[in-house]
């Protein structure tokens, strides 16, 4: 069988398409083309260009290429060519493709251009380095470059170097100073480019700069510095510090790791001179130093001066307001705060008043006794001290201040005066108003001023000195007996000086217009008010002459009303009484007719008198008449009767019916023998006459000093001369008089007694405790002990604590005098035992030793490492989002045990700033987030032990974003989650606030309860934002912001459908736990959110419970409701319940607690007690069936003998 060869069927590729003109010079064409669509089933080997002039009809061949692109040299300057492209495989050449239109030979200008891959480049120290940079341009651009804005010179590190396509800048060894921003200028008739690029070398960083002294104190020294200028291409990670003594050469190592600018050095030696060395590290090693200047520990400044002289602002029976001014000098350090001191004016003991330090200039004194009165004096304290104290105030009273005067009115004003009046204060204070002062104040500008320099009792003055047709204001301060000032009245109001006229005017009550009738005996009493400018003279008269003033008849006149009194009127009484008033204005009268209405006048005699007969047949020579009435006068007279009649009378002088004896005199020497503070007993001596009848008993009055009535004190009379008055007030001054009383009534009271004060008498104080020693040191050793139980009624001065060592029998006296109620006592011997005790002093005396001390050496304590911290720092800590805090831990030990903070996952040393001292460590961490959450463990060690502390810190942030967002045509349905802190309180609720795109104003949407809510009636095809804040009892938290906007429309498809799962708030049951009465009823919500509306279903034991009618849930769109109706014991236990949606399942627990009680023991019989065989019985029984949760007696045992 023949075979021929394998055959290749192929022709002529199609022509080059896309023929390209690329560049324009004017002696060559720069072109480019794009492969044939078809090769003609043979490779394309090259490809032929050819031109020609546009005048001319030959082509002729330029160059022949094997790449789609090529350049036509060696043309004729501004002539037109054609041009055009032929394929050429093996079997031939293609159809030509034209350029299409002809080209002119000339220069075309290109702008510059470059194109960096880098903008930033980076080398290690002693690394070489090239910067390249492509130069693109026509003609050639002029490359320039530059360093930091100034020219780049050329060294033998740094060499420019240029192409026909590129500009390089070598750098050899690359140092610190080549660090920078390099810039590159390309420039061409077509313009100018420039380009930046910046160049970092990594390498150490450089020195700190600009250290600082900020604070400097006795042991401590604060530094702060600026971060060096270079970094070193990358991040500062801490800094060194070191110190040194400059008396020695030796530099010590203070803090290696240091993360801000700033440290403080402390445990310096007072007076010593130190300089500091500042290191700043980076991942490529340590910088070189900066060095401080010397630096001595020791305050700069001293203690402030004193303060001015304070005064009392307020004063009342209970407290006072002491105000003062800063102390002209600070000693050079800001005042920190003030110290207050008191004392009574009779005392030499000033007292301190406050504990903590004032910050303010006033202070508010509490604990006052009421009349008391009290001085004070201020101290200024600043770091340095306290400095020297203020002169004391003027004594006040602790008595509440008078109230203001009326407001004062002008009766009279002339061209140089006002006369002004007022009403007295409401209230004086509990002392009598000595006086006024009156102030003035020129208008519009002027200052207050007093008016008189005198004290002024009236309720009245004038005003004198003014200057005519000014305008003035006035008010009234009252000043009562306790000398304590009222606040100023209200003012007048403006007032001009200026004489002005005005006649006379009288204004009366109509009853006087018609004639007035008085009984006699009675009153007579006829007033009028009075008007006029300047005052009128007054006048009075009767019947036409001037009234002449008797003990009956006065008249009161004052510059605004007049009064005629006239006493137990008679009937020439009866008459016209006219009112007369005059001034330069006139002259006004007023008649007023007036009546006197007496009995009739005597009747025409003779008198006869009528006699009674008292007894007829009398035969003795005396008789005693009974019957008669006590007071009244009578005449008596007898006649003799014999067989031939009657003689004639004889009468008696008129003889009073008294009795025939009368009151007593007043008792003497009233006298106060024994005081308590709520209690005296009186004693006093009898009449000196008890008027002829026995005296049936004494009363007893009583006066406070600071009062005016006297009050009775005894309700029955009292026998002896003797008395104990009880139900007195303590601190009060008081007085008391005795009156007797017999058959004739009560006598004239007794002169007062002195005045006794009601206070407890005065002793030495009571012991204080047992001391306890609390500390030890080889010559030393540390007591305290409690203040004694009474103070014997006088305070405290201070305490004497006597020693007794081992070898001496007898006691030493230690410390003098200590205010404290603990004290070191230094100077003993080593391992000597001492014992210790304590005497209260106060003003009378010394107490008793106290118990005395266990026995104790002088020796050093070691204790193993332990935290003095309280239940607080035990709690969750809750710091807000990017707010700084510290943990500040206390701790004890000795020797003095390392502190270390550790948190897993976290180097703390780089994330805070730990501080540790001999008491305490501290650790704090600026701009918290919510990774700073979880479990820190401080480790406190030394060669006893060790001991850990965990603190747990929560950091808390806003409420999460609207997330699951559906769209309608005109609404928008947002959910968003629970925020992860509700500040302490329920979640009442959340504000749903929008705003249109483009708009400013935020728009409130609605406020609702879930976590999820439809907004309606928006406008189709706009774009809102929506922002949700969550609301407890405090208030609104911050917004939490969408950050892409919603655009509302249809949405065609798949509708979306948000089933949130179901979701328990617990946070009102910390312990899941419920509690009840047996018998009562409970009902409780617990918050309940998701969507759509869960149901709920209950278990206890792990039991359905189904169809209770006595416990029922309740499911509401927020929360479930949960009752249970006469709870039983058995109801008790813990339930389960379970919610669940579409969105998913949760559960919750609830115990029950039934508060009930207790079931009776369950006996189990009696046993044989194996130590007692036959002496006693032993009783076993189980626990009760059921427990009450409320303390109660334990269980008794009874039996018979």
């Amino acid at each position: 069988m023949a075979e021929t060869k394998e055959i290749k069927i192929s022709e002529v590729p199609l022509p080059p398409s896309k023929v390209t003109l690329v560049d324009l010079t004017k002696t060559s064409v720069s072109l480019a083309w794009e492969k044939p669509a078809h090769d003609g089933g043979s490779k394309v080997m090259c490809y032929n260009v050819e031109f020609k002039p546009k005048t001319g009809d030959k082509w002729g061949t330029a160059c022949t290429v094997k790449v789609t692109e090529a350049t036509v040299p060696n043309l004729t300057p501004n002539e037109a060519y054609l041009f055009r492209v032929v394929a050429i495989n093996e079997k031939g050449k293609s159809e030509p493709k034209d350029l299409g239109l002809p080209v002119v030979t000339k220069d075309v200008a290109i702008e510059p251009s470059t194109h960096l891959l880098f903008t930033t480049y980076s080398v290690k120290a002693g690394d070489d380095l090239t910067l390249t940079v492509p130069v693109r341009g026509r003609p050639k651009p002029v490359v320039s470059w530059k360093k930091d804005g100034l020219p780049l010179k050329q060294t033998s590190s740094v060499t420019i170097k240029n192409t026909a396509t590129d500009s390089n800048v070598i750098i050899k060894e690359a140092k610190r100073e080549h660090v920078g921003k390099y810039e590159v200028t390309l420039a061409n008739s077509g313009g100018t480019i420039t380009v930046d690029i910046g160049v970092v070398v990594l390498d150490k960083p450089g020195a700190p700069k600009d250290i600082k002294v900020d604070a400097v104190t006795s042991d401590s020294i604060t530094l702060s510095w600026s971060p060096p200028e270079y970094d070193g291409g990358c991040c500062i990670s801490n800094y060194i510090v070191e110190k040194r003594d400059t008396n020695t050469q030796e530099w010590q190592m203070v803090a290696s790791n240091i993360a801000r600018t700033s440290f403080k050095a402390g445990r310096l030696t007072h007076g010593a001179e130190y300089q500091f060395r500042i290191y700043a590290v980076n991942r490529y090693g340590k910088s070189t130093y900066l060095d401080s200047p010397g630096i001595t520990a020791q305050y700069n400044f001293k203690q402030p001066g004193p303060p001015s002289t304070p005064i009392v602002k307020h004063a009342t029976k209970s407290y006072m307001l002491v105000t003062w001014n800063e102390p002209v000098s600070d000693g050079g350090s800001p005042v920190l705060g003030y110290h207050i001191e008191r004392k009574e004016r009779s005392s030499i003991l000033w007292t301190k008043m406050n504990r903590g330090m004032i910050k303010d200039t006033e202070y508010k004194v509490t604990g006052i006794e009421e009349g008391m009165m009290y001085e004070y004096r201020v101290y200024a304290e600043n770091i340095a001290g306290i400095g020297k104290c203020s002169k004391a105030c003027e004594a006040v009273a602790a008595r509440d201040p008078c109230d203001p005067p009326g407001t004062p009115t002008v009766t009279a004003i002339t061209r140089a005066s006002v006369s002004l009046s007022w009403e007295k204060p409401e209230y004086d204070g509990g002392a009598k108003v000595s006086g006024y002062i009156i102030e003035s104040r020129e208008l519009p500008e002027g200052r207050w001023t007093r008016c008189n320099f005198t004290n002024v009792p009236e309720t009245h003055y004038d005003v004198t000195g003014l200057t005519e047709n000014s305008r003035y204001d006035f008010r009234i301060i009252a000043k009562n007996a306790a000398g304590l000032f009222s606040i100023p009245s209200e003012n007048t109001g403006p007032i001009t000086v200026t004489d002005n006229v005005d006649p006379p005017r009288i204004m009366m009550d109509v009853k006087f217009r018609e004639a007035v009738y008085v009984k006699a005996g009675e009153t007579l009493k006829i007033n009028a008010d009075l008007a006029g400018r300047p005052a009128p003279v007054v006048s009075w008269t009767k019947d036409g002459k001037e009234i002449e003033l008797r003990a009956r008849i006065q008249i009161v006149s004052t510059e605004t009303s007049t009064c005629v009194i006239v006493k137990d009127c008679i009937r020439r009484d009866s008459g016209q009484y006219v009112l007369t008033l005059q001034n330069i204005g006139g002259t006004v009268n007023m008649p007023v007719n007036c009546v006197v209405i007496d009995k009739p006048g005597p009747s025409a005699g003779p008198l006869r008198l009528a006699w009674t007969l008292v007894k007829g047949d009398i035969t003795k020579t005396f008789y005693k008449v009974t019957g008669l009435l006590k007071g009244d006068e009578y005449i008596f007279r007898v006649l003799a009767v014999s067989k031939h009649g009657q003689g004639e009378p004889l009468e008696s002088e008129p003889v009073k019916v008294t009795d025939p004896y009368t009151i007593p005199t007043a008792p003497a020497s009233v006298d106060v023998t024994t005081i308590t503070g709520d209690s005296m007993t009186l004693t006093w001596c009898k009449p000196a006459s008890d008027g002829g009848s026995p005296i049936t008993g004494y009363v007893i009055e009583r006066r406070e000093k600071t009062g005016m009535r006297w009050v009775r004190v005894n309700r029955d009379l009292i026998l002896e001369c003797t008395a104990i008055v009880t139900k007195l007030r303590k601190g009060y001054e008081y007085d008391f008089r005795v009156y007797a009383e017999n058959a004739a009534g009560a006598g004239p009271v007794s002169e007062p007694s002195a005045t006794f004060r009601a206070v407890d008498p005065l002793v030495v104080p009571s012991r204080p405790t047992k001391p306890k020693i609390v500390n030890s040191t080889k010559d030393s050793v540390s007591i305290v002990w409690k203040p004694p139980t009474d103070d014997g009624g006088a305070p405290i001065l201070g305490y004497n604590v006597p020693e007794s060592p081992e070898d001496l029998a007898r006691w030493v006296e230690a410390v003098p005098l200590t205010k404290s109620l603990e004290f070191t006592i230094n100077g003993l011997k080593t391992d000597a035992e001492y014992e210790f005790c304590v005497k209260a002093i106060n003003k009378i005396g010394s107490s008793a030793r106290s118990p005395y001390s266990d026995g104790g050496a002088a020796m050093d304590r070691t204790s193993e490492p332990a935290f003095d911290v309280d239940s607080d720092i035990r709690k969750v800590m809750i710091v807000k989002h990017g707010a700084a805090f510290t943990l500040n831990v206390p701790f004890r030990g000795n020797p003095v045990p390392s502190a270390t903070w550790a948190k897993e996952g976290v180097d703390l040393k780089v994330r805070g700033t730990i501080e540790s001292t001999e008491t305490s460590t501290s650790l704090t961490l600026d701009k918290s987030t919510r990774y700073d959450s979880g479990e820190y463990c401080v480790t406190i060690e030394s060669p006893l032990g060790k001991a850990v502390l965990p603190v747990v810190v929560k950091v808390l942030d806003s409420p999460g974003p609207p997330v699951n967002v559906k769209v309608s045509a005109d609404t928008v349905t947002l959910a968003w989650t629970r925020p992860e802190y509700d500040g302490g309180s329920r979640v009442k609720g959340y504000v749903i606030d929008a705003v249109e795109k483009g708009q400013t104003k935020w728009v409130k949407c609605a406020t609702v309860r879930a976590m999820t809510h439809t907004i309606k009636n928006l406008r189709e095809g706009a774009e809102y934002f929506f922002r949700v804040r969550a609301e407890n009892h405090a208030g609104l938290s911050e917004a939490k912001e969408m950050i892409v906007p919603v655009l509302v429309k249809e949405i065609q498809g798949t509708v979306f459908k948000f089933t949130p799962a179901p979701e328990f708030d617990m946070v009102n049951y910390p312990k899941n736990t419920v509690y009840v009465k047996a018998g009562g009823d409970l009902t409780f919500e617990i918050p309940l959110t998701g969507r759509p509306t869960p149901k709920v279903t209950v278990s206890k034991n792990n039991v359905a419970i189904k169809g209770s009618k006595r416990l029922l849930t309740e499911v509401t769109p927020d929360s479930l409701l949960i009752t249970l109706t006469e709870s039983i014991s058995s109801d008790a236990g813990k339930y389960e319940f379970t919610a669940s949606n579409a969105g998913g399942t949760t559960k919750i627990y609830i115990i029950f607690v039934v508060l009930d009680r207790p079931g009776p023991p369950v006996d189990e019989g009696k046993e044989q007690h194996p130590l007692a065989e036959s002496q006693q019985n032993g009783h076993h029984w189980k626990p009760v069936a059921r427990h009450q949760h409320l303390s109660r007696p334990h269980l008794r045992i009874q039996g018979g003998s």
